[in-house]
């Protein structure tokens, strides 16, 4: 009976992440805040619970400095959104996909591997729904470029590889693999690498790529058969040639103009007109940058004249936290990647005599991770709050098989932290979380009335109304003043 009660339990566990997962993909503007909210608010009933369950499952957290480089980063936005910001609402909503990556770290890091089977089986159906959804967005709607869910074909196309390659990663890994399996999964990472190549996206391949370098590198250490990665590579290289056949414009042309370029201009598509620009905001700000969001509404004033970018992103995170968080940020930000690629040569140069799922896990959730870090440079994956809740699920699933496999988490000393306290501070910390929650909610929900308003007059009430929940939100000082 407990066995059963235990399943369907991490069945609800695993369909409340992929509701939150979708609600997410389905809100990426700030018309859908309340979606948004929804989402969050899903992850942080989950991380309540798994607060309330052993100590156990978490307490390793203490000795994990990828986890505690990601949280002073967060903390930092955190701190310069409320203190330091020249547009303290925009920050503060900006922060949704950083608070949310930090939930999402922790459920996994929490979770089992009953409740990541079947998180990864929901997953990989959405994926394919998604290559579905690809093809009806190109061949019926012909649209040129498809975007997904995520409004933009560079995020789309990332979204795709990081929900097949863990699948990918993983099978190649395995010692055995029956026949019939691997040739299953070859035609599913064919017709994902399809989907992508009808998105044009060239940044995107980054992340195949870099993950599947570190695959081979891994095998070539542990010793292990080429077979199954050379197997999945060439599914995944057939896809994307396949998209010659169907399309006018293709992937393999747009890496060929790639090959033939000779400025850093050419290679970026237009990029420079953002990047210089950027540039110039934080020259005009350097020490505390100018606020978590603030690139879109500065871009109109330090872009050319010529220039017809509407400049909502910087398209570089790592410039884009930099004129907005300043070099603190930057640093924080920096110090989090170098941790985890220290993390994974330490996974790939570590010979084992008998590679366990510990290790393969571990490896190949933080190669995808690290595949994404390499595309962000040249688009703006963090500020997606559905890329930022996979990415940050993938690192706690890593970190928590890298601890496993060091042995950390049984060597965890508990019984020197005094249960009252404990018991004290995660009370105080889950009513104020959840009272923030709770009134973030219904001011967006007021805010969201504001836009469905008839008149300017019941337009300022509502942002009255929800100025009174969200004390930040500056629309109804700004909106007052204009009437």
């Amino acid at each position: 009976m407990k066995k059963t009660i235990d399943q369907y339990s991490a069945f609800l566990q695993a369909c409340f992440m992929i509701i939150a997962f979708m609600l997410a993909m389905v809100s990426e503007d700030a018309k859908h805040l309340l979606l948004q909210w929804v989402s969050l608010s899903l992850l942080w009933a989950m991380t309540l619970w798994r607060l309330a369950q052993s100590k156990h499952s978490y307490l390793s957290l203490r000795k994990d400095n990828v986890f505690w480089s990601y949280l002073l980063f967060v903390a930092w936005a955190v701190f310069s959104s409320f203190f330091l910001s020249s547009a303290k609402f925009i920050s503060i909503l900006m922060l949704i996909p950083f608070i949310g990556g930090l939930f999402s770290y922790f459920i996994a890091y929490t979770g089992n591997e009953r409740k990541e089977r079947y998180f990864d089986q929901l997953l990989l159906v959405i994926g394919l729904l998604l290559v579905v959804y690809t093809c009806y967005q190109k061949f019926y709607l012909g649209i040129s470029r498809p975007i997904g869910l995520l409004m933009n074909w560079n995020s789309h196309a990332a979204l795709l590889a990081m929900l097949v390659l863990p699948w990918v990663l993983i099978y190649a890994l395995k010692p055995v693999l029956a026949v019939w399996k691997m040739t299953l999964l070859s035609l599913i990472a064919g017709l994902f690498a399809f989907a992508m190549g009808l998105t044009l996206s060239r940044g995107a391949l980054l992340i195949p790529i870099l993950s599947l370098f570190c695959l081979l590198l891994f095998v070539w250490r542990q010793k292990l058969s080429f077979r199954p990665s050379f197997t999945f590579i060439t599914a995944l290289i057939l896809g994307i040639l396949l998209t010659s056949f169907f399309s006018g414009e293709t992937l393999v042309q747009r890496l060929d103009v790639v090959s033939h370029a000779d400025s850093l201009a050419a290679i970026g598509s237009g990029r420079h007109l953002l990047w210089l620009p950027a540039w110039q905001m934080y020259l005009d700000k350097p020490f505390i940058g100018w606020g978590l969001g603030t690139f879109q509404f500065l871009h109109a004033q330090y872009k050319p004249l010529s220039s017809g970018e509407l400049g909502a992103f910087a398209h570089n995170d790592y410039l884009q936290f930099l004129l907005e968080l300043g070099p603190i940020g930057l640093v924080l930000f920096v110090v989090f990647v170098m941790f985890l690629v220290i993390r994974l040569v330490d996974l790939i140069l570590s010979k084992n005599t008998d590679t366990s799922a510990y290790s393969v896990q571990a490896f190949a959730f933080l190669a995808i991770s690290l595949g994404m870090l390499a595309h962000t440079f040249f688009t703006f994956h963090f500020y997606h709050l559905t890329l930022q809740l996979l990415f940050a699920y993938y690192l706690g699933r890593s970190a928590r098989y890298f601890h496993l496999l060091k042995s950390e988490e049984s060597t965890v000393n508990t019984g020197n932290i005094p249960q009252q306290k404990t018991g004290l501070l995660y009370r105080s910390f889950a009513v104020i979380v959840s009272v923030l929650m709770l009134s973030f909610g219904i001011s967006f929900y007021y805010l969201k009335q504001a836009d469905q308003a008839l008149n300017d007059q019941a337009r300022l009430d509502a942002y009255w109304q929800a100025s009174l929940f969200f004390p930040a939100l500056d629309y109804y000082d700004s909106f007052g003043s204009f009437l």
